[in-house]
């Protein structure tokens, strides 16, 4: 979920590795990172042999996989560590206490856009789309309603929409809530979701059965 491009000299990863398996979430682990760096440590002494047992490759061919191992693991864990904090995160409502127009978040969103604030365009473009639904009395309570919750809602009232609807949410969760840096092309396709939306008729006589209410 999260892309990061990273070039770590050696010693780097090896800080990396050592400061991120010194925290709490990591220390049940600990067995396993003890015969991970036993092995480092005997694959770094290893010498050329021709032995029936023994590796004919050179010291630094050698070193060089024990670094791209230790690489490997560092993203692992940063991996692991970032899908916790998603997970654990308190969901917030997405519109919240603040009290702004379709057009005012559209305006703040095209903005963004244009300083190329990926991250600030996909969170106003939601915003956006769920101020919009409510505006037409799709959605009832939006103020209080999480990004899930605005899914389960609209993704019956827009089927046509239902999968980037929940594309949609899943994606404000993640810009919102992890350290995950929105993309040109997230900021893009929650603008057209936004759009599309807007554009769109729902079906409102699942509307009216669930939430009492049609535009």
């Amino acid at each position: 979920m999260i892309r990061t491009e990273l070039d770590p000299t050696p010693d780097q990863a090896r800080s990396w590795l050592v400061e991120e398996l010194a925290k709490a979430e990591y220390q049940d682990s600990a067995s396993f990172v003890e015969r991970f760096f036993r092995w480092l440590g005997e694959l770094f002494n290893r010498q050329p042999t021709g032995s029936a047992d023994g590796v004919n490759a050179p010291p630094i061919v050698l070193i060089a996989i024990g670094l791209a191992l230790i690489v490997a693991l560092v993203f692992l864990l940063l991996r692991i560590r970032a899908d916790r904090e998603l997970v654990k995160a308190p969901r917030e409502a997405v519109l919240g206490e603040l009290d702004l127009s379709r057009a005012d978040y559209l305006a703040r969103a095209d903005a963004a856009l244009r300083a190329q604030q990926w991250s600030a365009a996909v969170l106003d473009y939601t915003r956006a789309f769920a101020r919009d639904a409510a505006d037409r009395d799709l959605l009832h309570d939006a103020p209080s309603l999480t990004a899930h919750e605005i899914g389960v809602r609209l993704g019956p009232v827009f089927p046509m929409l239902a999968a980037e609807i929940s594309s949609g949410m899943d994606r404000f969760d993640t810009v919102r809530y992890s350290r995950y840096a929105a993309t040109a092309a997230d900021a893009h396709a929650a603008r057209d979701l936004a759009a599309q939306a807007h554009a769109a008729r729902p079906v409102t006589d699942l509307t009216s059965a669930g939430s009492g209410g049609a535009p």
